[in-house]
């Protein structure tokens, strides 16, 4: 996550395909149409819950314990 005041951060990269309509979210984890890392009959069905991973808060189904 970006914060302000700090020199030379990396950049964040983009992610494909255009932001859903706050009244079309699809089920599942928001992402998953747009994301590479998707995993069929899980990433479309099951909401991510927020997790903590080293230093930063994660909200995907990749980091948790029983995918």
């Amino acid at each position: 996550m970006p914060r302000l005041g700090r020199a030379r951060q990396r950049r964040l990269t983009a992610i494909k395909g255009m932001v859903p309509p706050p009244y079309a979210r699809p089920d599942g984890c928001f992402f998953h149409p747009r994301c590479d890392h998707v995993v069929a009959g899980r990433c479309d069905a099951v909401e991510p819950r927020l997790l903590q991973v080293a230093d930063r808060e994660v909200s995907c189904l990749l980091y948790e314990e029983d995918v």
